[in-house]
Protein backbone atom coordinates (compact mmCIF):
# COMPACT_ATOMS: atom_id res chain seq x y z
CA UNK A 1 0.00 0.00 0.00
CA UNK A 2 2.82 2.36 0.91
CA UNK A 3 4.70 1.47 -2.28
CA UNK A 4 1.56 2.10 -4.32
CA UNK A 5 1.00 5.44 -2.61
CA UNK A 6 4.62 6.47 -3.22
CA UNK A 7 4.33 5.53 -6.88
CA UNK A 8 1.16 7.60 -7.24
CA UNK A 9 2.86 10.55 -5.52
CA UNK A 10 5.91 10.28 -7.79
CA UNK A 11 3.68 10.04 -10.87
CA UNK A 12 1.79 13.16 -9.81
CA UNK A 13 5.07 15.01 -9.31
CA UNK A 14 6.23 13.99 -12.78
CA UNK A 15 2.94 15.15 -14.29
CA UNK A 16 3.14 18.48 -12.44
CA UNK A 17 6.74 18.94 -13.59
CA UNK A 18 5.78 18.15 -17.18
CA UNK A 19 2.91 20.67 -17.04
CA UNK A 20 5.20 23.36 -15.58
CA UNK A 21 7.85 22.82 -18.27
CA UNK A 22 5.21 22.77 -21.00
CA UNK A 23 3.70 26.04 -19.79
CA UNK A 24 7.17 27.54 -19.52
CA UNK A 25 8.01 26.48 -23.09
CA UNK A 26 4.73 27.93 -24.39
CA UNK A 27 5.29 31.20 -22.51
CA UNK A 28 8.82 31.54 -23.92
CA UNK A 29 7.61 30.76 -27.45
CA UNK A 30 4.80 33.34 -27.20
CA UNK A 31 7.21 35.96 -25.83
CA UNK A 32 9.75 35.38 -28.62
CA UNK A 33 7.04 35.50 -31.27
CA UNK A 34 5.54 38.68 -29.84
CA UNK A 35 8.89 40.47 -29.71
CA UNK A 36 10.57 38.79 -32.70
CA UNK A 37 11.05 42.08 -34.53
CA UNK A 38 12.62 43.68 -31.46
CA UNK A 39 15.01 40.75 -31.10
CA UNK A 40 15.93 40.97 -34.78
CA UNK A 41 16.61 44.69 -34.42
CA UNK A 42 18.64 44.22 -31.25
CA UNK A 43 22.23 45.21 -32.07
CA UNK A 44 25.36 44.53 -30.09
CA UNK A 45 27.64 46.98 -31.89
CA UNK A 46 28.47 48.83 -28.69
CA UNK A 47 29.35 45.78 -26.62
CA UNK A 48 32.19 46.36 -24.18
CA UNK A 49 33.83 42.95 -23.89
CA UNK A 50 36.48 44.29 -21.51
CA UNK A 51 33.77 44.10 -18.82
CA UNK A 52 33.77 40.29 -19.01
CA UNK A 53 36.76 40.11 -16.65
CA UNK A 54 35.27 42.25 -13.83
CA UNK A 55 31.96 40.42 -14.33
CA UNK A 56 33.66 37.05 -13.86
CA UNK A 57 35.46 38.43 -10.79
CA UNK A 58 32.17 39.57 -9.24
CA UNK A 59 30.62 36.16 -9.90
CA UNK A 60 33.50 34.43 -8.14
CA UNK A 61 33.20 36.85 -5.22
CA UNK A 62 29.49 36.01 -5.04
CA UNK A 63 30.30 32.30 -4.73
CA UNK A 64 32.83 33.08 -2.00
CA UNK A 65 30.28 35.24 -0.17
CA UNK A 66 27.64 32.49 -0.31
CA UNK A 67 30.17 29.95 0.95
CA UNK A 68 31.22 32.16 3.85
CA UNK A 69 27.60 32.81 4.76
CA UNK A 70 26.83 29.09 5.12
CA UNK A 71 30.17 28.38 6.79
CA UNK A 72 29.31 30.79 9.63
CA UNK A 73 26.39 28.55 10.55
CA UNK A 74 28.19 25.24 10.00
CA UNK A 75 30.95 26.35 12.38
CA UNK A 76 28.46 27.46 15.05
CA UNK A 77 26.70 24.08 14.88
CA UNK A 78 29.94 22.16 15.29
CA UNK A 79 31.15 21.51 11.72
CA UNK A 80 34.62 22.73 10.75
CA UNK A 81 35.15 22.89 7.00
CA UNK A 82 38.33 23.64 5.09
CA UNK A 83 38.33 26.59 2.69
CA UNK A 84 38.18 24.23 -0.30
CA UNK A 85 35.20 22.43 1.25
CA UNK A 86 32.98 25.45 1.95
CA UNK A 87 33.90 27.14 -1.32
CA UNK A 88 33.42 23.88 -3.24
CA UNK A 89 30.01 23.33 -1.66
CA UNK A 90 29.01 26.86 -2.66
CA UNK A 91 30.05 26.26 -6.28
CA UNK A 92 28.32 22.87 -6.46
CA UNK A 93 25.19 24.34 -4.89
CA UNK A 94 25.10 27.07 -7.54
CA UNK A 95 25.71 24.62 -10.39
CA UNK A 96 23.11 22.20 -9.03
CA UNK A 97 20.54 24.96 -8.80
CA UNK A 98 21.11 25.69 -12.50
CA UNK A 99 20.56 22.04 -13.46
CA UNK A 100 17.86 20.94 -11.01
CA UNK A 101 14.43 22.34 -10.03
CA UNK A 102 13.44 23.47 -6.53
CA UNK A 103 16.99 24.69 -5.76
CA UNK A 104 18.16 21.09 -5.91
CA UNK A 105 21.82 22.05 -5.50
CA UNK A 106 21.22 22.27 -1.75
CA UNK A 107 20.52 18.53 -1.65
CA UNK A 108 24.09 17.70 -2.67
CA UNK A 109 25.40 19.91 0.13
CA UNK A 110 23.15 18.23 2.69
CA UNK A 111 24.23 14.73 1.60
CA UNK A 112 27.94 15.61 1.69
CA UNK A 113 27.74 17.21 5.14
CA UNK A 114 25.82 14.21 6.46
CA UNK A 115 28.23 11.62 5.10
CA UNK A 116 31.48 13.50 5.73
CA UNK A 117 30.73 15.38 8.96
CA UNK A 118 27.63 13.62 10.35
CA UNK A 119 25.74 16.92 10.10
CA UNK A 120 22.05 16.11 10.51
CA UNK A 121 19.52 16.92 7.82
CA UNK A 122 17.45 18.70 10.47
CA UNK A 123 20.28 21.12 11.22
CA UNK A 124 20.86 21.65 7.51
CA UNK A 125 17.19 22.45 6.91
CA UNK A 126 17.19 24.81 9.88
CA UNK A 127 20.19 26.69 8.43
CA UNK A 128 18.64 26.69 4.96
CA UNK A 129 15.38 28.15 6.29
CA UNK A 130 17.12 30.63 8.59
CA UNK A 131 19.50 32.06 5.98
CA UNK A 132 16.69 32.42 3.47
CA UNK A 133 14.49 34.16 6.04
CA UNK A 134 17.25 36.60 6.98
CA UNK A 135 18.17 37.27 3.34
CA UNK A 136 14.56 37.89 2.30
CA UNK A 137 14.02 40.14 5.31
CA UNK A 138 17.08 42.17 4.34
CA UNK A 139 15.97 42.24 0.70
CA UNK A 140 12.55 43.58 1.68
CA UNK A 141 14.33 46.53 3.33
CA UNK A 142 16.58 46.99 0.30
CA UNK A 143 13.46 46.78 -1.87
CA UNK A 144 11.83 49.69 -0.05
CA UNK A 145 15.09 51.61 -0.40
CA UNK A 146 15.21 50.87 -4.15
CA UNK A 147 11.64 52.14 -4.59
CA UNK A 148 12.64 55.36 -2.83
CA UNK A 149 15.75 55.76 -5.03
CA UNK A 150 13.77 55.24 -8.24
CA UNK A 151 11.24 57.84 -7.07
CA UNK A 152 13.92 60.39 -6.09
CA UNK A 153 16.04 60.02 -9.23
CA UNK A 154 13.40 59.27 -11.88
CA UNK A 155 10.12 60.43 -10.35
CA UNK A 156 8.66 56.96 -10.98
CA UNK A 157 6.63 55.18 -8.34
CA UNK A 158 4.70 51.90 -8.31
CA UNK A 159 2.25 51.45 -5.47
CA UNK A 160 2.01 47.74 -6.28
CA UNK A 161 5.77 47.23 -5.90
CA UNK A 162 5.81 49.33 -2.72
CA UNK A 163 2.97 47.29 -1.21
CA UNK A 164 4.72 44.02 -2.15
CA UNK A 165 7.99 45.07 -0.50
CA UNK A 166 6.21 46.52 2.54
CA UNK A 167 4.10 43.39 3.08
CA UNK A 168 7.21 41.24 2.67
CA UNK A 169 8.96 43.35 5.29
CA UNK A 170 6.06 43.03 7.73
CA UNK A 171 5.65 39.28 7.18
CA UNK A 172 9.36 38.46 7.57
CA UNK A 173 9.66 40.82 10.55
CA UNK A 174 6.83 39.00 12.35
CA UNK A 175 8.60 35.68 11.83
CA UNK A 176 12.00 37.20 12.54
CA UNK A 177 10.95 38.76 15.84
CA UNK A 178 8.25 36.25 16.79
CA UNK A 179 8.06 34.40 20.11
CA UNK A 180 10.18 31.38 21.05
CA UNK A 181 8.30 28.26 19.88
CA UNK A 182 10.92 25.68 20.81
CA UNK A 183 8.58 24.21 23.47
CA UNK A 184 5.40 24.44 21.38
CA UNK A 185 3.46 21.17 21.66
CA UNK A 186 1.76 20.99 18.24
CA UNK A 187 3.80 19.03 15.67
CA UNK A 188 3.55 19.63 11.92
CA UNK A 189 5.89 20.83 9.15
CA UNK A 190 5.11 24.49 9.78
CA UNK A 191 5.64 24.37 13.55
CA UNK A 192 8.82 22.28 13.10
CA UNK A 193 10.19 24.98 10.81
CA UNK A 194 9.29 27.69 13.34
CA UNK A 195 10.86 25.65 16.16
CA UNK A 196 14.01 25.29 14.11
CA UNK A 197 14.07 29.05 13.57
CA UNK A 198 13.52 29.61 17.31
CA UNK A 199 16.70 27.64 17.99
CA UNK A 200 18.67 29.27 15.19
CA UNK A 201 17.83 32.87 16.09
CA UNK A 202 19.52 32.47 19.48
CA UNK A 203 22.84 32.83 17.61
CA UNK A 204 22.74 36.60 17.25
CA UNK A 205 26.33 37.01 16.07
CA UNK A 206 25.71 34.62 13.16
CA UNK A 207 22.51 36.51 12.29
CA UNK A 208 24.47 39.78 12.15
CA UNK A 209 27.12 38.09 9.99
CA UNK A 210 24.37 36.76 7.71
CA UNK A 211 22.88 40.25 7.37
CA UNK A 212 26.33 41.58 6.48
CA UNK A 213 26.85 38.88 3.82
CA UNK A 214 23.31 39.47 2.49
CA UNK A 215 24.19 43.14 2.07
CA UNK A 216 27.45 42.26 0.30
CA UNK A 217 25.59 39.81 -1.98
CA UNK A 218 23.03 42.49 -2.86
CA UNK A 219 25.78 44.93 -3.79
CA UNK A 220 27.62 42.28 -5.85
CA UNK A 221 24.49 41.26 -7.76
CA UNK A 222 23.55 44.90 -8.38
CA UNK A 223 27.03 45.62 -9.74
CA UNK A 224 26.85 42.50 -11.91
CA UNK A 225 23.52 43.64 -13.34
CA UNK A 226 24.91 47.13 -13.95
CA UNK A 227 27.97 45.75 -15.78
CA UNK A 228 25.80 43.37 -17.82
CA UNK A 229 23.80 46.34 -19.05
CA UNK A 230 26.98 48.20 -19.92
CA UNK A 231 28.36 45.08 -21.63
CA UNK A 232 25.48 45.33 -24.10
CA UNK A 233 25.83 49.08 -24.41
CA UNK A 234 22.60 49.76 -22.48
CA UNK A 235 22.86 52.93 -20.39
CA UNK A 236 21.06 51.74 -17.27
CA UNK A 237 21.94 53.40 -13.96
CA UNK A 238 23.09 51.82 -10.70
CA UNK A 239 19.74 52.72 -9.13
CA UNK A 240 17.88 50.84 -11.88
CA UNK A 241 20.23 47.86 -11.61
CA UNK A 242 19.72 47.86 -7.82
CA UNK A 243 15.93 47.91 -8.15
CA UNK A 244 15.94 45.20 -10.82
CA UNK A 245 18.24 42.95 -8.77
CA UNK A 246 16.22 43.28 -5.58
CA UNK A 247 12.83 42.73 -7.19
CA UNK A 248 14.02 39.67 -9.15
CA UNK A 249 15.59 38.15 -6.01
CA UNK A 250 12.10 37.36 -4.70
CA UNK A 251 11.63 34.99 -7.62
CA UNK A 252 13.52 32.50 -5.44
CA UNK A 253 10.31 32.08 -3.46
CA UNK A 254 8.96 30.28 -6.55
CA UNK A 255 12.03 28.20 -7.49
CA UNK A 256 10.19 25.42 -9.30
CA UNK A 257 12.30 25.28 -12.47
CA UNK A 258 16.04 24.62 -12.98
CA UNK A 259 17.89 27.85 -12.36
CA UNK A 260 14.49 29.45 -11.74
CA UNK A 261 14.28 29.71 -15.53
CA UNK A 262 11.29 31.74 -16.66
CA UNK A 263 10.26 32.69 -13.12
CA UNK A 264 13.17 35.06 -12.58
CA UNK A 265 12.72 36.50 -16.06
CA UNK A 266 9.06 37.17 -15.32
CA UNK A 267 9.98 39.15 -12.21
CA UNK A 268 12.66 41.03 -14.16
CA UNK A 269 10.29 41.84 -17.00
CA UNK A 270 7.75 43.35 -14.62
CA UNK A 271 10.47 45.33 -12.84
CA UNK A 272 11.62 46.54 -16.26
CA UNK A 273 8.17 47.94 -17.01
CA UNK A 274 8.31 49.93 -13.75
CA UNK A 275 11.64 51.59 -14.58
CA UNK A 276 11.17 51.82 -18.34
CA UNK A 277 13.67 49.25 -19.62
CA UNK A 278 12.53 47.41 -22.81
CA UNK A 279 11.62 43.73 -22.47
CA UNK A 280 14.13 42.53 -25.06
CA UNK A 281 16.99 44.21 -23.19
CA UNK A 282 15.86 42.59 -19.94
CA UNK A 283 15.82 39.14 -21.59
CA UNK A 284 19.23 39.76 -23.19
CA UNK A 285 20.71 40.75 -19.82
CA UNK A 286 19.23 37.68 -18.15
CA UNK A 287 20.59 35.40 -20.88
CA UNK A 288 24.08 36.88 -20.54
CA UNK A 289 23.96 36.46 -16.77
CA UNK A 290 22.91 32.81 -17.07
CA UNK A 291 25.45 31.90 -19.75
CA UNK A 292 28.38 33.58 -18.00
CA UNK A 293 27.55 32.14 -14.60
CA UNK A 294 27.06 28.64 -16.03
CA UNK A 295 30.31 28.74 -18.05
CA UNK A 296 32.17 29.95 -14.97
CA UNK A 297 30.75 27.44 -12.50
CA UNK A 298 30.80 24.40 -14.80
CA UNK A 299 34.60 23.76 -14.75
CA UNK A 300 34.80 24.77 -11.08
CA UNK A 301 31.89 22.46 -10.35
CA UNK A 302 33.57 19.47 -12.02
CA UNK A 303 36.78 20.14 -10.10
CA UNK A 304 35.08 20.41 -6.71
CA UNK A 305 32.82 17.40 -7.33
CA UNK A 306 35.96 15.29 -7.84
CA UNK A 307 37.62 16.88 -4.80
CA UNK A 308 34.67 16.32 -2.45
CA UNK A 309 34.05 12.79 -3.73
CA UNK A 310 37.69 11.95 -3.03
CA UNK A 311 37.27 13.18 0.54
CA UNK A 312 34.20 10.99 0.94
CA UNK A 313 36.07 7.94 -0.39
CA UNK A 314 38.99 8.60 1.98
CA UNK A 315 36.73 9.05 5.00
Amino acid sequence: MNASTNNQTNNRKKIYSLIIYLLLFVAIAIFIYKYKNDFLNLKFDNCNYVLLLPLATLMILLQISNGLLNNFWYRILGVTLTTKEWFGLSVINGLGNYLLPLRGGSLSNAIYLKKQHNFTYTNFLNIFAATNLIVFWANSIFGLLSVLLIYLFYNQFSWLVFVIFFNMFIAFTIIFCGPDLSNFSVENKFTRALKGWSEIKKHRLAIMQTLLMATINTLLISLMTFLEFRLLGVQASLQQAFFLSIFSSFAQLLSITPGNLGIREGFMLYAGTVIGIPAVEIVAISAIDRVLMFLLTLPLGFYFVRFLLSKLRNN
